[in-house]
């Protein structure tokens, strides 16, 4: 993520001169700092040759990342008041300032990340912005507070025009919707080239039926919460006229608690044909029953990772963990499969159901699964810490006495870990 930071992107270039290194030497150089994720030699290389700064900027600026967060000057040779004014500035105000002084960074912009207010939208600055951001790949809105959402039909007309246009470029391939009631599904008939599509905290416009499409989006990955998944199943691929054509999905994550969201999900799955990595997170309460069923035929042929989340589990749910993975042993490609549970701090697992599970991940099936992760958490009360060692010392001495197959195995690594988290910091 590229760090605003005007000083330094926009500062002053030192002239020097690589009589015995051509450019494209220096190039690759300033590439393998950016694949190790050196941010701040690239910004270096950015301020010694003028040369240099398109390559340095194609790194720096790539991925733009304006998040609710107050921004910190790290330059010592401002006075004081110059660094309180930048320490409370929001990131898309330096961003926009940035972009005051030198506009031809815009070019190198590939992937932004919004999060603005309702007032942000009326702001001539921050609509001229994003008519400058000709090269976007990847577009992600969200209200800058979690706890509210963008009203769409309070954004300003010039606002949605220039997302309108950014997303309607064919080089949108990626596209995410966060907190946002009154979304109007017409906005997917301008992103017929959409691939990655994510869907959090969706409320769509009640009256509003689905645009026809020529042709339906034929997306790579979706991400989704229960809104946005009942969206998906209920609505973006049963319609009329489909918005959504899933049969290519290759990675789905969605979380879900309540039984329309597992309805939905088990559509999404039946839908793809191509699906190489599945996450899915719930609740104790609810029951993945039938997911791992749901699963195309096709699929149990592409599938390599499988992740199941359980968060603040009361109960046993092992077996349901169970007869979903037994579904899985068909699939001849599965290479990694994952388990988090979120535990109450006083449950402990019935003698021999990890033992259970244990023998299912080492017996015949999964010809090709390599790695099986087990985590296991719980979240203690102020008035109960004393209780956190008890429940880690619990949890591992059962990992160690029934997952004996796993930890023993010659084919399949297993890695397991036992975490507790203050209710305080969780």
């Amino acid at each position: 993520m590229a760090a605003i930071n005007p000083i330094v992107a926009s500062g002053p270039s030192v002239s020097t001169n690589f009589p015995r290194v051509h450019l494209e030497i220096m190039e690759q150089v300033i590439d393998a700092l950016n694949a190790d994720a050196d941010i701040d030699a690239v910004k270096a290389c950015s301020q010694t040759c003028k040369a240099l700064l398109p390559r340095c900027r194609t790194h720096i600026f790539s991925s733009i990342y304006l998040n609710p967060a107050l921004s910190e000057s790290d330059d010592d040779d401002r006075d004081e008041s110059q660094t309180n004014a930048v320490s409370h500035a929001r990131k898309i105000t330096l961003f926009l300032n940035l972009l005051d002084q030198t506009p031809d960074i815009a070019f190198y912009v590939r992937e932004l990340y919004l999060f603005i207010r309702q007032e942000d939208s009326n702001s001539p600055r921050t609509i001229g912005a994003l008519n400058l951001l000709s090269n976007l790949t990847s577009l992600d809105i969200s209200h800058d507070n979690f706890k509210f959402s963008l009203d769409w039909h309070g954004l300003s007309p010039n606002f949605i025009s220039a997302i309108h246009r950014i997303i309607s470029s064919p080089k949108i391939t990626k596209l995410g919707f966060t907190s946002i009631s009154n979304f109007p599904l017409s906005i997917f008939s301008l992103c017929p080239g959409t691939k990655s599509l994510s869907l959090w905290n969706i409320r769509p416009e009640n009256s509003e039926s689905p645009p026809p499409m020529r042709t339906p989006i034929s997306l790579q990955m979706l991400s989704c919460d229960e809104g946005g998944i009942c969206l998906v199943g209920q609505t973006l691929i049963k319609s009329e006229h489909p918005i959504l054509d899933l049969t290519q999905l290759q990675q789905l994550t969605a979380d879900f608690d309540e039984e329309r969201g597992n309805a939905s999900v088990k559509e999404v799955l039946s839908r793809s044909e191509s699906l190489v990595e599945v996450e899915l997170n719930g609740r104790s309460h609810f029951t993945y029953g039938g997911v791992g069923q749901s699963i195309a035929s096709r699929s149990l042929t592409t599938l390599q990772s499988f992740e199941l989340s359980v968060y603040s589990a009361g109960s046993n749910v092992i077996p349901q963990i169970c007869a979903e993975l037994h579904v899985l042993q068909a699939a001849s490609n599965l290479q990694h499969i994952s388990m988090y549970l979120s535990m109450k701090i006083n449950y402990r697992f019935p003698t021999g159901v990890l033992l259970a599970l244990d023998r299912l991940l080492t017996g015949p099936g999964f010809p090709r699964l390599g790695s099986v992760e087990l985590n296991l958490s719980t979240v203690v009360p102020r008035d109960r810490r004393g209780e956190g060692p008890e429940f880690q010392s619990a949890m591992e001495a059962v990992i160690r006495e029934e997952f004996i197959g796993l930890s023993q195995s010659a084919h399949r690594t297993f890695e397991s870990s036992v975490t507790v988290r203050d209710l305080l910091y969780f």
